[in-house]
């Protein structure tokens, strides 16, 4: 009876009849070879009365751990195409398993400018965190390197409204040089930053002070500059009309110390000014600045010069020397003319007027 069995995925005739049975002994003497196979495992070479495959029926190999093509060899360099989202490969069969693919499976994104996650970009989405005195963000990955981090760090302060330097004050100790026009010219001041907006220049003008002097530049001179005496304007000159009385020499030195010099009178509008003056009385005569106390004969004004002549009928006196000082007349007396020049005895104490220079 033939009895066939299945064993290691061959076809064997264990019958003891089969046509490799008949061979010669020296083929089958325990060393033998059925259909050119090793018999040792199989029959040790003796026939028993159970029947032992000696023979294989080849089929296709396939994954399974048998020797399906009877070559002695179970799954012997089966291979198959695979592949996944990083491409196509190879896997091998070992022991009826597939396994090995030649390609890598997918792996998280790292900065290494690969595309680890096989997805067809290179460091995508690849992030991590950082942080400064600004506070705290990411830092992408770009082509393998690390980038900035989104939070900027700390930069000098700018008139912007904005915390630059991270120190939790905004636009702080923020100014900036400026100049202020004036009549005097540019002046020198500073402007301050608040809000993100410089303010104006707070250049400041000079304080008015009583010298004579236009200080604020303004175009008017010591004015609100409290000078003691009372102060008014012509033609862009100061004068001041002093009541304490003085004599010339006082009144001189009284203007000189305002910065001022007894005036100097250049015509009729700045006569009949003089006269008409705040403060001029009839009971007073006003010392003017003209003199011949440096030569008999010969008068001068105490600073600069002028041709015009407002002496009164007579005056000045050329029979009477000791009258060297100029004033204007009060009118008072009978021989004397309202707001007339005559000449004084210069130790009389007088009110006096004062000119800018």
């Amino acid at each position: 009876m033939l009895l066939a069995f299945l064993s290691s995925g061959c076809l064997l005739d264990r019958s003891g009849t089969g046509l490799r049975d008949a061979a010669p002994p020296s083929l089958d003497a325990g060393a033998g070879v059925d259909a050119g196979r090793s018999d040792a495992g199989h029959d040790a070479g003796v026939d028993s009365a159970v029947p032992i495959p000696d023979s294989c029926v080849a089929t296709m190999e396939t994954c399974n751990g048998l020797d399906d093509d009877c070559d002695g060899i179970a799954d012997d360099e089966l291979t198959r195409m695979c592949g996944n989202a990083c491409g196509t490969g190879v896997e091998t069969c070992t022991l009826g398993t597939w396994g090995g693919c030649t390609v890598p499976e997918p792996e998280t994104e790292v900065c290494d400018n690969i595309d680890n996650n096989c997805n067809g970009l290179i460091d995508d989405d690849v992030t991590r965190p950082c942080s400064n005195d600004c506070g705290e963000g990411l830092e992408a990955c770009t082509g393998g390197v690390w980038g900035a981090c989104s939070v900027g760090p700390p930069e000098p302060e700018l008139c912007d409204n904005v915390d630059n330097d991270c120190n939790g004050m905004v636009d702080e100790m923020l100014s900036l040089s400026c100049t202020a026009t004036s009549g005097c010219g540019p002046v020198m001041g500073t402007s301050v930053c608040v809000g993100g907006t410089y303010g104006p220049c707070d250049a400041l003008l000079p304080a008015e002070v009583c010298n004579g002097v236009d200080d604020d530049c303004n175009g008017t001179i010591d004015d609100g500059a409290g000078c003691p005496c009372i102060l008014r304007h012509l033609r862009g000159s100061a004068y001041l009309f002093c009541t304490a009385r003085e004599s010339w020499t006082g009144a001189q030195a009284a203007c000189r110390a305002l910065g001022y010099e007894l005036i100097t009178i250049n015509d009729s509008e700045e006569n009949i000014f003089a006269r008409q003056g705040l403060g001029m009385d009839l009971v007073d005569d006003w010392w003017i600045g003209v003199s011949d106390r440096a030569t008999e004969g010969t008068w001068v004004w105490s600073f600069g010069s002028s041709s015009f002549s407002g002496w009164a009928s007579g005056e000045p006196n050329a029979s009477n020397r000791a009258h060297d000082c100029g004033a204007i007349e009060d009118g008072s007396n009978g021989f004397e003319d309202y707001g007339e020049w005559s000449d004084h005895t210069c130790s009389e104490n007088n009110p006096y007027v004062c000119e800018s220079r």
